[in-house]
Parts: structure tokens; C-alpha cells; sequence
């Protein structure tokens, strides 16, 4: 499953069992002004978006400086990191674009075949 139909179906049940897993997922407060309701406690709801990440902080380049041992320079460790994650990305969007691809090439098949 790619990412795009894990939100969908994590989106779908949010809906489907919002209670519960508010329940689970959210913040429940108890102080004073909750303990006075009938529940004794508020909860405050997250979402599904709360397990997927959409911007990742990077820190500019001056704090993150290249380390020069003898005649060799290396890399920082958080820039290899976010290097990483850029080729995971880029490697995920090949990966869907390559699923779209032949999906569209078999209904095209399936459609030549009918006629």
C-alpha cells in the first residue's frame, strides 16, 4: 500500500470510529473545570494527518558544516540524513508514478480487448 491509501483508509475510519479513537489518539484534560462536568474530563481530538509528515525542518547549512579530518571532508550527519530522506521521497513518487503507469496501461488493454 503506498502512502496515499494508508491516509485514505486511516481518513475513512477516523470517521467511521471517531469516538474511540479520539480516545486513544487525543488529550485528555483533567482539571477543575472538567472534573465540575458530567464526564470529568475533555478530550481534545487530533486527526489522522497527526502520522504523516508534510514538511520536514532542515537547519540552514552554517550549522550543519562539513567535518574535515586530515586531507578528507565528511559529510554532517544531518545532512546525510535529510539526503535520505530526499532519495526516499524521490524514489516513493517513481514508484507511484510507475503503479499509476501500468494500472492506466492495463485498463487501456482491458478496453482494446472489449472492442
Amino acid at each position: 500500500m503506498n502512502p496515499i491509501e494508508i491516509r485514505e483508509h486511516l481518513r475513512k475510519l477516523w470517521i467511521k470510529e471517531n469516538k474511540i479513537l479520539s480516545l486513544i489518539f487525543g488529550n485528555v484534560v483533567i482539571n477543575q473545570e472538567t472534573l465540575k462536568e458530567n464526564k470529568g474530563y475533555k478530550v481534545i481530538s487530533n486527526d489522522y494527518n497527526m502520522f504523516f509528515i508534510e514538511v520536514v525542518g532542515v537547519t540552514p547549512n552554517r550549522f550543519r558544516p562539513e567535518n574535515k579530518m586530515d586531507d578528507q571532508t565528511f559529510l554532517h550527519s544531518h545532512t546525510i540524513q535529510l539526503t535520505k530522506i530526499i532519495n526516499i521521497n524521490n524514489d516513493l513518487k517513481n514508484l507511484l508514478l510507475k503503479k499509476e503507469n501500468e494500472h492506466t496501461v492495463k485498463k487501456d488493454n482491458l478496453e482494446l480487448k472489449k472492442d
